[in-house]
């Protein structure tokens, strides 16, 4: 099923809908991905995490730059040897 609506938006986002080529498919994403990501702070909550705007930010921060290389490699390392542990066990 699926309900009409109308909706008041500023121009840069009216802007961005126009070069869209399905403009309900395109606004369709964008809220089901606001709501996965309303859920997911929900869920780290309610496992005891202090989700903040100010956290989101510094992670946002962090995300926009790779991970360097190194640090891949150690992670991959570090999993390596976990996974070892698990089948030995």
């Amino acid at each position: 099923m699926t309900a009409k609506r109308s909706i008041s938006v500023p121009d840069d986002v009216a802007a961005w809908l126009d070069q869209q080529g399905n403009v309900s498919a395109a606004v369709t994403d964008v809220v089901r991905a606001h709501m996965h990501a309303e859920r997911t702070d929900e869920v780290l909550r309610a496992a005891g995490f202090d989700v903040t705007e100010a956290g989101k930010r510094r992670w946002r921060d962090r995300l926009r730059e790779p991970i360097p290389a190194e640090a891949l490699s150690q992670a991959r390392r570090m999993l390596g040897r976990d996974a070892a542990a698990g089948e030995a066990a």
